[in-house]
């Protein structure tokens, strides 16, 4: 796994902020990190506060009072209120067609209000019938759906940084003190310590590995150009964990 010293050594000086994804497995990570820290100090869903721009500033100094802060919002709200005060960035990246279908099912599934007219007629298109949808959908009836993980882990970086692979892993790993992949969240609990010591409990079950989605959508070259963004730091990403597990292994032997 992709994991800095930050996150492999904890103590209680410890910083973490999550940019939590949805549907990539976030919420085992942020039982794993309340589990080390412990309920008072550890803020989970802190989008709670900081989504409203009157209230952030003061609202963002109440969450630095916690050692592990976890917010489903862009790495932008990390940048400004979080990064400036020692507070070290951790990431979780899934296969983005799993990811994709998940979050589809989910924007479907959901019965919260919608104040967009567009997105809530996304919404209803979805329920109908997802194929239809996605079939007569322009590109920009469906920007809410494309590069979805892109969007939070580079935040409003991912309009300037180049369009490669190598390009956008290299700001990846320059600027996130670990990068899980969803499937490896179950071994995560093994490359950490607390205070030099390994952790004496087991890691949570809790949407350890989130299932694969039972569903009918088809995944066509359209869903995939909206995917693009994703699969391409997904596959790097991948490529370098997997070189660095084995040397993890031969390490540890």
């Amino acid at each position: 796994m992709l994991i800095g010293n930050c996150t492999r050594n904890i103590n209680k000086e410890t910083r973490l902020y999550y940019v939590h994804v949805p549907k990539t497995g976030g919420t085992t990570i942020n039982v794993l990190f309340r589990n080390i820290f412990g309920e008072l100090r550890s803020l989970t869903h802190a989008e709670s506060m900081l989504i409203a721009p009157a209230t952030r500033e003061v609202n963002a100094e109440v969450c630095r009072e916690y050692n592990f802060v976890s917010a489903h919002l862009p790495r932008d709200f990390y940048n400004v209120h979080f990064k400036p005060f020692g507070y070290k960035a951790i990431v979780t990246l899934r296969e983005p067609v799993e990811h994709f279908v998940s979050f589809v099912l989910w924007f479907a599934r959901s019965t919260h209000t919608i104040v967009d007219a567009n997105l809530n007629a996304s919404r209803l298109g979805l329920r109908e019938d997802p194929n239809a949808f996605f079939q007569s959908a322009t590109m920009e009836q469906l920007e809410f759906c494309s590069g979805q993980q892109s969007k939070a882990v580079f935040g409003s970086d991912r309009t300037r940084l180049p369009l490669d692979a190598q390009s956008r892993t290299s700001y990846l790993l320059a600027q996130y003190d670990t990068i899980i992949l969803t499937e490896d969240i179950s071994r995560l609990g093994d490359h950490i310590k607390l205070n030099d010591r390994k952790l004496s409990f087991s890691i949570p079950h809790e949407n350890m590995q989130p299932d694969r989605p039972q569903s009918d959508i088809i995944i066509t070259d359209k869903i995939r150009e909206l995917l693009l963004e994703d699969l391409l730091i997904y596959d790097e990403v991948k490529k370098i964990n997997q070189i660095s597990n084995s040397y993890w292994q031969h390490l540890t032997r």
